[in-house]
């Protein structure tokens, strides 16, 4: 740790005094080389299962939510009120266990997704619905939790995703020869479905 700024004492009273000292993390070496992938199918990110990058997937929260307005401002012509929103992305949470026999590995496990995860580019994700969804890890992954017991290190990595959009055709319903089923405007009907 370094010293961040001055250090500031009060005192409050008998002898006792409140010390404030600004301390600062050194910049902490993340850097791995990201493995190739096996180019096994399963659930992932960028053709790595979750598997191959040592997690296994607990949860994935809030896949199904609408994105949240991120702005909203009105405006008044005479006497009615005109809204604008602005929608912000859709975000979704995936939580997972990384467990190791070694510090050391577990360690490089977390530079490994930090060097992927703040690779240049949107993430493809394949999540345990079977849709593909492109998205930016916009605030890092957080890891919590970390417990050391006999033999192996485990903790909680949760990561916050930004969805930029869903692969189409991932889920379309469609008759015995593959074709798409729409209502009468050309509507897929898993599209409509969603809404029911």
């Amino acid at each position: 740790m370094h010293v961040l700024d001055g250090i500031k004492a009060e005192s409050l009273n008998n002898g006792w005094y409140a010390v404030e000292i600004p301390l600062r993390q050194p910049v902490v070496e993340l850097t791995a080389t990201i493995p190739t992938p096996a180019g096994i199918s399963g659930f992932g990110v960028d053709g790595y299962t979750w598997g191959e990058l040592g997690l296994i997937l607990m949860q994935t929260l809030e896949a199904d939510n609408r994105a949240e307005v991120r702005q909203s401002e009105t405006m008044v012509f005479g006497r009615e009120g005109v809204g604008v929103k602005k929608r912000g992305l859709k975000e979704f949470k995936l939580r997972f266990v990384l467990r190791e026999d070694t510090y050391a590995v577990f360690l490089n496990r977390i530079r490994v997704l930090q060097a992927l995860f703040s690779s240049p580019g949107a993430r493809t994700f394949r999540l345990e619905d079977g849709s593909y969804r492109e998205g930016f890890i916009k605030d890092g992954f957080k890891v919590s939790q970390v417990m050391f017991r006999d033999g192996e290190v485990s903790g909680v990595l949760e990561v916050t995703v930004a969805q930029i959009r869903q692969l189409i055709k991932w889920n379309l319903l469609t008759d015995g020869s593959g074709n798409i089923l729409t209502d009468g405007r050309g509507r897929p009907l898993t599209d409509l479905l969603k809404w029911i």
